[in-house]
């Protein structure tokens, strides 16, 4: 499955964060066509935290999402395919670790131990990093310029794309 326009398939993805011995769970999604960023952070990785991530994901991004694409942990399973399915989302599973299958999503996951991680000092809980983790991804989204978008924001390049696809629909 190709995207071709922004929102046909949102790559899912979660890492582990760890340090000093505390350990969290960061759920990620993005757009392979407009690079918008959608994360939250849990306590644990489960089924139950990734439907409440993909509520995140339906609630955050500026534009309903026509397919998700997940790697094939069984967070992604029962709940999580429930919901897809509740949600009439058509659901790609990749095989277990194959990161090259959703490499935008992986970039994302690189440039958040870069960028975000290294800005966030406070404790690894869920309740002194989600503020945190909102704020990178109003960054990402509104502030940070992308080379893949010829260094708009992803919130000024999907402006771009609708002004573009306005005055086209104008035209004919």
């Amino acid at each position: 499955m190709k995207a071709r326009q922004a929102g046909d398939m949102i790559q899912i993805d979660h890492m582990g964060v760890s340090r000093d011995g505390a350990a969290l769970k960061e759920f990620r999604a993005v757009c392979p066509i407009g690079k918008q960023l959608v994360a939250r952070v849990y306590s644990r990785a489960t089924a139950n935290n990734a439907r409440r991530f993909l509520q995140a994901v339906l609630e955050d991004l500026p534009y309903p999402p026509r397919s998700i694409q997940v790697g094939g942990g069984s967070e992604f399973r029962a709940g999580f395919e429930d919901a897809c399915q509740a949600l009439n989302l058509p659901l790609a599973v990749l095989p277990p670790k194959c990161p090259q299958s959703d490499g935008v999503v992986e970039r994302a996951n690189d440039s958040s131990r870069t960028e975000f991680r290294s800005l966030h000092q406070g404790e690894m809980t869920v309740r002194d990093a989600a503020p945190a983790l909102a704020e990178y991804q109003r960054f990402h989204n509104h502030v940070r310029p992308h080379c893949a978008l010829d260094l708009l924001t992803p919130m000024e390049y999907l402006r771009q794309q609708r002004t573009t696809e306005h005055e086209k629909s104008h035209m004919s």
